[in-house]
This record gives C-alpha cells, sequence and structure tokens, in this order.
C-alpha cells in the first residue's frame, strides 16, 4: 500500500540517521526565515491591492491537503505568485512518512472575464518525519544467530520540483475553483527517481 504521498518515498534506507540533527535544526531554521519573508511580502500594501484569493488545495503541490494564498502583481490577470502549507504522509513495506511542506510558486493567468489557463512552477520545502523499520542481528538461545525487526525514527528535510497546468474559475460572487495536473520531481534520495503527472484540485475564495 502506498498513499498520496508518495513524493517523499526514500530510495534506500538510512545508514546512520542520528548524524542528520544539527542538519535538520539549521535547515529549519532557515526556512522559518523564508516563510517569515514571503508572509511579509504577502501582507504588504502593494500585494493586498491587487486580486487575491485563500484556497483549500487537494493534492497537487500541497501533496495530500493545504491551504494557500494567491496574488497578482497587478490586475486580475497575468503574473502573480502563490505560498501554502501542505501535509502528506507515504506507507510502504518498511516505512512510514508524515510531512509538511511550504510550497512556493510563479504562476500565469490567461484569459478574461470569469475562465482563466494558469500555468505556474514552484519548489516545496519541508520537514519529514520517518519510521522505518529495519533489521537486527540477534542471538538466539541455542546459539545460533537470526535477525529481528528494528523500528529506527529520523527526520528528514525534503524537497521537490512542481508545475502546475490546468483551469481556474473566478466566479462574479468571489467563489474560486482550480483543477488540473502537476508534474513533480523529487530532489535527493529521498524523492522520487522520476517525474510524476500528479493531479490538484483547489476550492477557495477571491477578495
Amino acid at each position: 500500500m502506498y498513499a498520496p504521498g508518495r513524493r517523499w518515498r526514500p530510495q534506500e534506507k538510512p545508514t546512520n540517521p542520528s548524524n542528520n540533527h544539527l542538519t535538520i535544526k539549521k535547515e529549519y531554521f532557515i526556512m522559518k526565515k523564508v516563510i517569515a519573508l514571503l508572509l511579509a511580502i504577502a501582507l504588504s500594501p502593494v500585494v493586498m491591492a491587487q486580486d487575491r484569493n485563500v484556497r483549500l488545495d487537494l493534492f497537487g503541490a500541497a501533496n495530500v491537503v493545504g491551504a494557500s494564498y494567491d496574488a497578482r502583481f497587478k490586475g486580475d490577470s497575468g503574473l502573480g505568485f502563490a505560498v501554502g502549507v501542505g501535509y502528506g504522509f507515504g506507507i510502504g513495506n518498511w516505512y512510514e512518512i508524515h510531512g509538511v511542506g511550504v510550497p512556493v510558486e510563479i504562476n500565469y493567468l490567461a484569459g478574461r472575464g470569469k475562465h482563466h489557463f494558469e500555468i505556474g512552477a514552484g519548489m516545496s520545502n519541508g520537514v519529514y518525519f520517518d519510521k522505518i523499520t529495519e533489521s537486527k542481528t540477534v542471538t538466539l538461545p541455542d546459539g545460533s544467530t537470526g535477525t529481528a525487526p528494528k523500528e529506527v525514527r529520523t527526520t528528514q528535510w525534503g524537497n521537490f520540483l512542481y508545475a502546475n497546468v490546468g483551469y481556474r474559475l473566478r466566479a462574479e460572487n468571489g467563489l474560486v475553483f482550480r483543477c488540473g495536473l502537476s508534474p513533480s520531481y523529487g530532489i535527493g534520495k529521498y524523492g522520487l527517481s522520476k517525474s510524476v503527472f500528479y493531479p490538484y484540485l483547489s476550492l477557495g475564495y477571491s477578495f
């Protein structure tokens, strides 16, 4: 069985998971700084004066479920950006992964009125918590050796690149609906070894 959060599937078991604590702490600090900067931009008067929306996201850059903020740099179409937070998980024969990621993207809307074609590209960075079952050698009562399962818990920093290609409806009452495909590519040994065309669906409100 494998859940929708398959972008985080480990390609190999870690050999020494206890050595990543300082790296994760440093990268988590950097991620907090990046999020604070993005929120400052999103809440600035310049961006607040443009067309913007908040929405609930399923799959795509959110992986399983998430929320995001989207705005145009000028007017109600053309170039804009989105920033959000998403949660996902993955389950395999010898691992279980849960994680929270922060997708950040630049996007473009083409069209007039309430119907738009959208395209965008970005990166999601996050912290993932792994539970991996390894085999350890044990000595049996008769003096022979055997193997027994050993549970190892680790914290991993991971990211993936993604793109959005789809349709966006912005109704007169403020309702926002999105659907499309989100090709993605994992980075590093804790991502996918090839791209995946991942669907996405969003429902939100424009203001």
